[in-house]
């Protein structure tokens, strides 16, 4: 079941992609998202399911929901920095 939440896309010390802020639950993205640095250093995804581009600090609405247990079919290997608050599975980006 999805649901969706509306939150500012969030870049924590370690690098971590957030929603909100350092407490926030880790992105993990559908297979077909890129991370890109665009011409001006912004930091941009390019969201799998849609091809809409969307940057660091902007508002979002990303469906999808949340989990606590770490996923195991993710590469690379979450690293254990960015894996203490929770997980946020992507669906479809609404914005």
């Amino acid at each position: 079941m999805l649901s969706s939440v509306h939150s500012s896309l969030y870049v924590d010390k370690n690098g971590c992609i957030r929603l909100g802020n350092d407490s926030g639950p880790l992105i993990i993205w559908h297979h077909d998202s890129k991370l890109e640095n665009s011409f001006d250093g912004k930091i941009t995804i390019i969201e799998g399911f849609t091809g809409k581009s969307i940057f660091i600090g902007d508002q979002i609405t990303l469906s999808g929901g949340l989990h606590d247990l770490e996923p195991t079919n993710v590469t690379p290997i979450i690293p254990k920095t960015c894996s203490n608050h929770g997980y946020w599975i992507s669906g479809p980006l609404k914005k």
